[in-house]
């Protein structure tokens, strides 16, 4: 055990800002955090990286693998944006036996039970309809979908029927602070994060550090009980340069600018799991 302490005060030229990764050791840990990853095979993925972009480019077995390794691509500090351009290689299934792996799938779901979506394939691309309760419900229920072998795409149309009981704004809105206090993730940056709540729809303001702090602050918001949708509006400071929401958000994406769908996921978009697959 070592009993040396390091004062705040004492910096001794200690270095004060972020030191970013150069271009080639960003891709290399790019690769490194998709190799480790059990859910994604990367022999025919291929990484480029250019002042903290990177594209993700190649094929993969199954759309749950492309949206994972965009994910893992975005979790790697100093990466600033994901373009992720992988295609789905997967088995050709007829559209009827993905219908019912679905279904199979949504009955034995611990979220989903009691609720009547159905889904519609059309060559591999599933639309989903029906109704739930909350946006974690529905997205929760685009994942499912994702990961049945054969879907090539996910159209996630399932409406969110907002439930009675909510508490008042005010308390949802500490109940939200409370989450990223204590979410190892937000943490860091919790007193960055201003949260207002309006008829149960969080919106997030502020400034963070990285797209996997962004992401983890729209899913605690949203996972807050009384919360039902979350209007992620932070602005992502990476590779010293800032990315603001209200630039990057991308209104001409049928959908976006309503604020009442879940933040939560950044693949080719960055706010909506779903929506450039309508595009």
């Amino acid at each position: 055990m070592s009993d040396l302490k390091i004062e705040g005060w004492e910096n001794r030229g200690a270095r004060k800002e972020k030191a970013w990764p150069s271009d080639d050791a960003l891709k290399q840990a790019v690769m490194a955090e998709l190799d480790l990853d059990p859910y994604v095979v990367t022999a025919d993925i291929t990484v480029r990286a250019s002042l903290g972009s990177i594209t993700l480019d190649g094929t993969v077995g199954s759309y749950y693998q492309m949206l994972i390794a965009g994910q893992d691509a975005s979790n790697v500090v100093g990466v600033g944006w994901v373009v992720n351009n992988l295609l789905v290689r997967g088995a050709s299934r007829s559209d009827w036996l993905i219908e019912d792996d679905i279904a199979f799938d949504f009955d034995t779901d611990y979220a989903l039970d009691g609720f009547q979506l159905r889904s519609k394939v059309n060559n591999g691309v599933v639309t989903l309809t029906g109704e739930v309760h909350n946006g974690f419900e529905k997205y929760h229920a685009g994942d499912v979908a994702a990961g049945v072998l054969g879907v090539r795409q996910v159209i996630n149309r399932i409406a969110v029927v907002q439930s009675a009981g909510l508490k008042s704004d005010q308390v949802l809105a500490g109940d939200v602070t409370n989450g990223l206090r204590w979410n190892w993730t937000t943490w860091p940056v919790r007193k960055d994060i201003k949260v207002s709540v309006s008829n149960g729809v969080a919106t997030l303001k502020g400034a963070v550090d990285s797209w996997s702090e962004r992401r983890e602050a729209g899913r605690v918001a949203f996972r807050t009980a009384g919360i039902w949708a979350v209007d992620n509006q932070l602005t992502v400071t990476s590779y010293g340069t800032d990315y603001p929401w209200d630039q990057w958000f991308d209104k001409s994406i049928p959908g976006q600018g309503d604020p009442t769908y879940y933040p939560g996921h950044m693949w080719k978009y960055y706010e909506h799991p779903y929506l450039w697959d309508n595009s």
